[in-house]
């Protein structure tokens, strides 16, 4: 994990994602953190009709364009400051942090920077268990499934840093899949030695699951420990399981789901997942050949 790009409003959910991306990337490689501000898209004005009934085409009021654009100068400045000053204070050398402010829709724009930085993941803070930040962890549940890249969400009020139990959630849809996104998880996160407990929520007793390649697959994690699979009962929540096997970040591929495999099938949402109250982190899906 060499560079991580890390959307931010200002809010402490802001500065607590940058923190929480800090302690958990490599500390004997080059790092860069990209600060991602996007600013002023709501500054357009809908389109409206003049006293002739013609159609005005939307403008920018632009002094209030320059304003908000030298507040988030400042901001972006101030916040970029906090985080060098954590990173020194902590003694790490090899991380270097840099900014970008762009004006427009977050979504294209996030894909643009994408495209120039080549990030290894996007984190993003989300709605804490107690607080409410702008974001509210709406926008990191529309990129994950669009990113090419992981992309995970950090809760404001999360300030357990460090990663070694990692919940990983799948509906065992494609062997293929899940066999490449568990080697994902250990490779972006080869430099924290975790482990990996992979959990299935079973239609009834009798469904017959065929977990033996996957076993085959990570056997020697199996021998040392650090991969497991969990065939659960659909009726347990996640919150119970992640609460029981003390898990410190949850993973799963943002798939888009059909509405109807939902009325037949035991299907965890995301909205289940950030209800936890710990990090998630999103994979992108793997086309198959």
């Amino acid at each position: 994990m060499r560079s991580v790009l890390i959307p931010v409003d200002f809010s402490e959910g802001s500065l607590n994602s940058c923190k929480y991306a800090i302690e958990n990337v490599p500390k004997n490689v080059p790092v860069s953190i990209w600060l991602f501000h996007v600013y002023a898209d709501q500054l357009i004005f809908q389109p409206t009709l003049d006293l002739e009934g013609y159609m005005v085409d939307p403008m920018f009021d632009l002094q209030l364009f320059e304003e908000l654009k030298e507040i988030a100068e400042k901001n972006l400045s101030e916040l970029e400051k906090k985080v060098i000053d954590y990173i020194k204070g902590k003694g790490y050398k090899n991380i270097t942090v840099k900014k970008a402010l762009i004006q427009g829709d977050p979504e294209w724009t996030l894909k643009n920077i994408c495209e120039e930085v080549s990030p290894d993941v996007i984190v993003m803070a989300t709605k804490g268990m107690g607080n409410k930040d702008p974001l509210e962890g709406n926008m990191a549940k529309r990129i994950m499934g669009k990113a090419k890249v992981p992309v995970l969400a950090v809760p404001s009020d999360y300030t357990e840093y460090s990663i070694n139990k990692v919940l990983y959630v799948t509906h065992l849809e494609s062997e293929e899949e899940d066999i490449k996104s568990v080697k994902i998880l250990f490779e972006k996160l080869s430099h924290l030695n975790i482990s990996v407990t992979l959990v299935y929520f079973k239609e009834d007793e009798e469904e017959d699951v065929e977990i033996t390649h996957l076993l085959d697959e990570f056997h020697d994690m199996v021998v040392d420990n650090r991969f497991f699979i969990q065939l659960r009962s659909r009726e347990e929540k996640i919150t119970d399981i992640v609460m029981e096997q003390e898990s410190d970040l949850i993973a799963f591929v943002a798939h888009k789901v059909n509405p109807l495999k939902i009325i037949f099938k035991r299907v965890i949402s995301k909205k289940e997942l950030f209800e936890t109250g710990k990090p998630v982190l999103g994979l992108p899906q793997i086309k198959e050949r």
